[in-house]
């Protein structure tokens, strides 16, 4: 088998720095090339140990994640769901036997909702939630604000509609 030229050119020991850090490069710039370093790597013919211990370790990890149908194999960090969708789902699972229903509007829509300093989503939004008081905040696209405290009962059903006011001034006037 006739060796890469890039291989042959190099010393021994510039291969055994060089080639490691920079195989990915080869790999990914010129694939034809790739293959033929990586049929060097494997018969360890000019290329060092390393290099080829690196190359099978990485074939390995890719056929691990593919093994698993609903994991991307792009994808190195475990996906985590929303803050808001963490929350909410607190809430619920709180709720106990009789929850409160809380309806929560807001003029204009599409605002973000927080009950006790937590969000837990976008407006319109209807909360099942365990009986109690809670602090809800209303925060628009556009700075505009709106709070209520809420007290619901058991088994209580509340529509709260909320409209939202600028916190800051729009314009200033000069004299």
């Amino acid at each position: 088998m006739a060796k890469p030229d890039a291989i042959k050119l190099l010393p021994a020991p510039l291969t055994q720095a060089f080639l490691p850090s920079c195989l990915w490069f080869f790999l990914i710039a010129n694939p034809a090339y790739g293959q033929q370093v990586a049929k060097a790597a494997a018969g360890a013919d000019s290329v060092s140990a390393t290099t080829a211990s690196s190359l099978k370790s990485a074939v390995v990890a890719a056929e691990q994640t593919a093994e698993d149908k609903n994991k991307s194999p792009h994808l190195l960090v475990a996906t985590v769901p929303r803050p808001e969708f963490a929350n909410r789902r607190t809430l619920e699972q709180n709720a106990g036997k009789h929850p409160a229903k809380l309806l929560i509007r807001s003029t204009p829509s599409a605002a973000q909702l927080w009950v006790n300093g937590m969000v837990v989503g976008t407006t319109p939004l209807l909360l099942m939630v365990a009986p109690g008081e809670y602090r809800t905040e209303l925060r628009g696209q556009r700075m505009e604000y709106a709070e209520r405290w809420v007290d619901l009962l058991p088994d209580e059903t509340r529509t709260v509609t909320l409209p939202l006011s600028a916190r800051y001034p729009t314009h200033a006037t000069m004299h």
